[in-house]
């Protein structure tokens, strides 16, 4: 070997291994586990409405290394009784800012979405109002739902529909019973 291709091998050698923090910092940071911290207040909503047992939370999330993209949040609650309630996230609320009043009063802007995915960024923390309901309890609605219209189309097109005896009727009651064992919180011992 010549001079002349020693000096060309070492120099490319060199210049090779000049990569090697690169790529094993590309590889660290590829394999590195991501933590997200989700900090939440002492308190929350829990609740019935049109869309069934409704559990909202205030959250702070953040993260350590990079972003973090969270596409499902669930939530499973054991109720004193033994029950289980599973929430599925729904909707999500950030304050985007404020607003100042002619009185001189703030007034916060709130944005409300349904919950496709959050995006969480590690120089950023993520305050929001997580909205979950529960999926199986809309998938049950549903069904109810369909006998309900199905019932009360059948009593109208045979002009024998009166709203007294269709309310008493087993169709209804049946969803109201399910409507009831499906709220997860009581007020003075009642559901």
């Amino acid at each position: 070997m010549t001079d002349v291709e020693t000096w060309t091998l070492l120099v490319g050698a060199v210049g090779a291994a000049a990569w090697i923090p690169q790529l094993a910092a590309w590889i660290a940071r590829l394999i590195r586990r991501q933590i997200v911290s989700v900090l939440v207040p002492g308190q929350c909503e829990v609740g019935f409405t049109e869309l069934g047992p409704v559990f909202n939370i205030q959250t702070a999330i953040a993260v350590n290394h990079r972003e973090v993209l969270i596409d499902r949040v669930d939530i499973a609650i054991d109720h004193e009784s033994g029950s289980t309630y599973r929430f599925t996230l729904h909707e999500t609320s950030e304050m985007k800012g404020q607003v100042i009043t002619s009185t001189g009063q703030n007034q916060p802007i709130f944005r409300e979405v349904q919950a496709i995915a959050i995006k969480v960024i590690s120089t950023d923390l993520k305050d929001t109002l997580l909205k979950n309901r529960m999926e199986s309890y809309t998938k049950a609605m549903r069904k109810y739902f369909e006998k309900f219209i199905q019932e009360q189309r059948r009593l109208i097109i045979n002009n024998a529909y009166n709203p007294q005896s269709f309310y008493a009727s087993s169709v209804v009651q049946d969803m109201q019973a399910y409507m009831q064992s499906q709220m997860a919180c009581t007020v003075n011992g009642r559901q």
